[in-house]
Formats: structure tokens, sequence, C-alpha cells
């Protein structure tokens, strides 16, 4: 849909996201039961798959120990009035940091098994925000249009494109990093 590619995806990642009903700010905790390293990589057996830490697949920094050796694991707890659980920093990765928030105040943005569209971005120039918007646009109107039964609920997307941190190396008000 003009730049970019969109397919329904059904969300089953490690960690719900909850949005404020007061100030719409959404904060991500992870599931309870994980290995995480200092870093805020995900360590578990259930997190590798085979091709991992090959050259070439992507996911080199996998593989890669983390500078220290210290790792955690994480936690839920709830009760009637409130959630407390690992952090999940926006960046992508867990924190040792535990956050408590009210479910008077927050709701569920994302669970288990909520259809979202997923989008791919593909090589070659047209990567801006403008676009983007006209392509997520033109994506909701076809899937209301020829898939009304499934209850979409946002977008989804994983890539290194999306790390907070690369306006370190590339620098802020470039393409990637206005996206």
């Amino acid at each position: 849909m003009d730049r970019f590619l969109f397919i329904p995806y059904q969300f089953g990642d490690p960690f719900r996201l909850y949005r404020s009903r007061v100030t719409g700010k959404v904060i991500g905790i992870s599931d309870a039961g994980y290995q995480v390293d200092s870093e805020g990589q995900l360590i578990t057996e259930e997190s590798h798959r085979g091709d991992e830490g090959k050259p070439g697949t992507g996911y080199e920094y996998a593989r890669r120990p983390a500078t220290k050796e210290e790792t955690f694991v994480t936690i839920v707890e709830e009760n009637d009035e409130e959630i407390r659980g690992n952090y999940m920093n926006p960046c992508g990765f867990v924190e040792k940091k535990l956050v408590t928030i009210s479910k008077e105040e927050y709701e569920i943005a994302v669970d288990k098994n909520d259809w979202l569209i997923a989008f791919h971005i593909p090589a070659g120039e047209g990567y801006t925000p403008e676009r983007m918007r006209h392509s997520m646009k033109l994506a909701i109107a076809f899937y209301e249009k020829y898939y009304p039964e499934l209850p979409i609920k946002g977008f989804w997307s994983e890539s290194w494109l999306y790390d907070k941190r690369l306006s370190f190396l590339i620098g802020k008000g470039k393409n990637i990093t206005n996206f």
C-alpha cells in the first residue's frame, strides 16, 4: 500500500501494553518468568530460534554476551487494584526496575492474541513519516473493507530501525530517526 507492506498479525510477544485512561501514556510490562541479561535482552530458551547468531540473519546481537554476567527473572504481581512488573523500556529492552500501575487508571491496550496489522519496510527511497502515515491509512481502509471480521487494534512492526539510540549514531532530523 503505497510504500510499505502489510499483513494481519496476531500478537503473542512476552509482554502487555497498558494505556492510561487519564494521560494516554502507554506502559509495557514484561510477562513473568523470563530470564533477562544485564542489558535487558531476553535469554530464555523460548526466545531463541535456530538461526539466531548466524552472520547475515540479523540476530548476531542475540548471541553476543552481555557486558555483565548478572541476570534477573521477570515478575508480575497482580491484585484487584494494581499490576506490578518489570518495565519494558520504549527502546525494546526489559529493565530490572519494577513499575506499579493502577487498574483504575490503566487498561490493557495490547494483549495476547489481539489482531494487529504488521508492516514491513522494504529497502529503498521513500522512508518518511508522511509516507508511513499515508500507507497506514490505506491499510486500515483495506482491512476494514475486505477483512471486517478481524478486530484490528493497531499496527505492529519490529525492527532495529525503531531503536531510539540510533539518533546517537546517525543524528537527529533524519528520516529514520524522525519516524
